[in-house]
């Protein structure tokens, strides 16, 4: 099975609760409340290493902060998107490991 990524990050930021940046990932992460942290491949790499220190599913992005910003419905670069409540997507199969289109 195969997820559209970007079909799943628009309804996920549209029906889902989401929070925008890396500082944002890096708290609901230490705090647990995260479900699954998406980020931009130049996210620093200080910022993955905490959210994979916190045992939070992380996916990388197949694409730069430029990328994913427009993506989102952001007018600006983001580097990280952090799951809370997934809403209608299926974003979360990244999580279970499933293969983006």
């Amino acid at each position: 099975m195969e997820i559209d990524l970007d079909k799943s990050l628009r309804s996920v930021v549209r029906t889902g609760k989401v929070l925008i940046g890396t500082k944002q990932a890096v708290k609901a992460s230490q705090r647990g409340v995260a479900k699954l942290v998406i980020v931009a491949t130049n996210c620093p790499g200080d910022v993955k290493k905490q959210i994979k220190e916190a045992n939070i599913p992380m996916y990388e992005f197949p694409g730069m902060s430029v990328d994913l910003g427009p993506i989102c419905g952001k007018p600006y670069v983001v580097s990280a998107v952090t799951v809370l409540e997934p809403g209608d997507s299926d974003i979360m199969a990244l999580a279970r490991g499933v293969k983006s289109a």
